[in-house]
């Protein structure tokens, strides 16, 4: 895991900022940091040694052949199968002198060489890099399938400037404007979604895709795409389908393992991180180390379990105990090392996770996507049950047996305009669509406009591709990328292996939820590695109390950024409809309004700590 960033302009002024975009890196990279010039390019890179720890595999790289040069960031778990692949296609070139470190990094720069851009549709892993040509002089950018690694980019003036974090592009842009128009999709989400950040100037590299640019047009290419496999459905029995996500789940997870410093699992004591530590502890060489931390909210704490399932693993296992004051002082200033608007609170106890882990290991395994593949969020429910055109002549009547409560809004007639979104939009406590024109907001109708073949699929299913192609990736692996690096702790996620997300995208949905029972598969398959009874029941996940907490504990968090006129939030908000807003849910009437209070806070914080973006209309 590192920080990779850089300049293609014949300005020597702005390549001269690539230094200061590289400083501002050096938590993702503390191990090393280098720059690379020549002509027009300039590359930076901040390393978190991980595979071949020695100098010789430092970055910027340049190829044997001295054409290319590269500066990497994520890991490759295949690279040892695909330099045997080189070896064997070009023994001339690598049969006879091998290559000159053991690092993925060298193996995915040697393909680029002998294969182009399409080489990146072989490897197996996360990551985000970039090969500059130096004869052609022309750079390439990379991302990977899921959007697992971020990279961000800007052009402006035939000048292209790319980096692993917003705060490093944004020390090579001459001007910062606030993007207006994504603000009712960050209100209406909590986060941006791709391509949108909070400024006009900068973007998010698409997942799953490479590009070009020559100094003159950015090219891009679309490589793997999630919606080719969720089309169709395998006619499969259920044993079958266990037995073979099984064998593809262990291969993943044996895959994630690769690691020249020490490794973990993060083990919430829930079925995703549990089965990825169980099946960790059967591939691991040693007796794997296990990390919890157990919530201050008891109804929501899960750690007694981490604790039985790590006993029954025979894991090294280090719990971490979370009081409310720890969270609630880490608050304000996280805030300030979010690097972009993103309003999920549970920022909080994964950056302190991280920051446990990371005084024993360098790498640790999560748990992410068991959620969106698998129907564990109640949103999907809801989606099933609003989509039955029976239903619908009674949402009138629900509608006013729930008034001035969350779930009324599920049975407005506007919710169709734009149903996924709106669902997921309610599920978190944030703006639906059609509440956005109260804050003077104009909205999207269709959002997200590049799935159309959602109606296709059952109305589970596509909630569930809403959230794997938006929420899982422009909010969950951004939170989890942003708050572990920030301790230099690398995080992998073999539930997102691209493998497992095909087989299962195809998978009937009756093998992903049974009887009302989600994560039906996973459970079996967790069944055959620990006895069910230890989890087997309701799940809590760890809560961050926000409703309580803006009240009390962070209450002077909206006093001070919601409730003066001359803040910057005001200038493209209504001051008294967020007033409002306020109100009802101080007074109780509207006590599930507390994410939009905290949406607008965190909008508010980060305006009036980036005067240098200016805000338009």
């Amino acid at each position: 895991m590192c920080g990779i960033a850089g300049i293609f302009s014949s300005d020597e002024q702005i390549r001269l900022r690539i230094d200061a975009m590289n400083a501002l890196m050096s938590h993702r990279g503390p191990d090393a940091q280098a720059v690379w010039s020549e002509k027009s390019i300039s590359l930076a890179h901040s390393r978190l040694s991980i595979i071949d720890i020695s100098e010789a595999a430092h970055q910027p790289m340049i190829s044997a052949d001295e054409r290319f040069v590269i500066v990497f960031n994520g890991e490759v778990y295949n690279y040892r199968q695909l330099s045997e692949q080189l070896q064997s296609d070009f023994p001339e070139k690598y049969g006879r002198n091998g290559f000159r470190t053991q690092s993925d990094t060298e193996i995915v720069l040697e393909l680029f060489a002998a294969y182009g851009s399409s080489s990146v549709s072989m490897l197996n892993g996360m990551f985000a890099y970039c090969i500059y040509d130096r004869l052609d002089e022309k750079l390439f950018l990379f991302r990977d399938r899921i959007g697992i690694k971020p990279l961000f980019y800007s052009i402006q003036n035939r000048n292209l400037c790319f980096a692993s974090e917003l705060r490093s592009l944004m020390q090579a842009l001459p001007s910062k404007t606030l993007n207006v128009q994504a603000l009712p999709l960050y209100l209406h989400l909590g986060y941006f979604p791709e391509p949108h950040t909070v400024m006009n100037e900068a973007n998010k590299f698409p997942a799953g895709y490479f590009a070009s640019w020559d100094g003159h047009e950015l090219r891009t290419e679309c490589y793997w795409d999630a919606a080719s496999f969720a089309k169709t459905k395998k006619n499969i029995s259920f044993d079958d389908a266990k037995g073979s996500f099984k064998l593809q789940l262990e291969e993943a997870v044996s895959d994630s393992l690769i690691s020249d410093v020490p490794l973990g699992v993060f083990l919430s004591g829930g079925i995703d991180s549990s089965l990825v530590a169980a099946v960790a502890a059967t591939k691991a060489t040693g007796r794997i180390k296990t990390f919890t931390v157990s919530s201050p909210d008891k109804s929501h704490d899960e750690s007694e379990y981490a604790r039985k399932i790590a006993s029954h693993l025979q894991s090294e296992h280090f719990e971490m105990a979370a009081d409310e004051k720890t969270l609630t002082d880490l608050a304000e200033p996280l805030l300030q090392q979010m690097d972009e608007p993103l309003a999920d609170s549970s920022f909080f106890p994964v950056y302190l996770i991280s920051k446990f882990a990371r005084e024993h290991v360098t790498v640790a395994l999560g748990g992410d996507g068991g959620d969106e593949l698998f129907q564990g969020y109640g949103s999907y429910r809801w989606a099933q049950r609003l989509s039955n055109p029976l239903l619908r002549v009674a949402w009138p009547l629900a509608r006013m047996r729930l008034k001035n409560t969350r779930h009324a809004q599920f049975f407005n007639a506007a919710l169709a305009d734009s149903f996924y979104s709106n669902i997921f939009s309610i599920e978190q406590n944030m703006f639906p669509m059609w509440e956005l024109s109260s804050l003077n907001l104009s909205s999207k109708k269709s959002f997200p406009n590049d799935v159309s073949f959602l109606n296709s699929l059952s109305p589970a299913d596509a909630q569930a591709f809403f959230d794997l192609t938006h929420y899982l990736k422009d909010d969950l692996l951004v939170k989890v990328d942003r708050a572990s690096m920030l301790t230099s702790l690398e995080v992998r996620p073999p539930l997102l292996d691209h493998r497992l997300i095909e087989e299962v995208l195809q998978l009937p949905l009756i093998h992903k939820i049974k009887s009302g029972e989600s994560k039906y598969l996973l459970k079996e398959i967790l069944a055959d590695y620990i006895p069910r009874e230890l989890f087997d029941r309701p799940k809590k996940g760890f809560s961050i109390p926000m409703q309580r907490w803006l009240k009390k504990e962070l209450g002077f968090l909206p006093e001070r950024y919601l409730q003066n006129q001359n803040l910057r939030v005001f200038e493209i908000r209504s001051f008294d409809a967020v007033q409002d807003i306020l109100e009802k849910y101080r007074s109780g009437s509207h006590s599930w309004y507390y994410n939009r209070i905290w949406v607008l806070v965190v909008l508010s914080q980060y305006l009036e700590n980036h005067p240098e973006i200016e805000i338009g209309q």
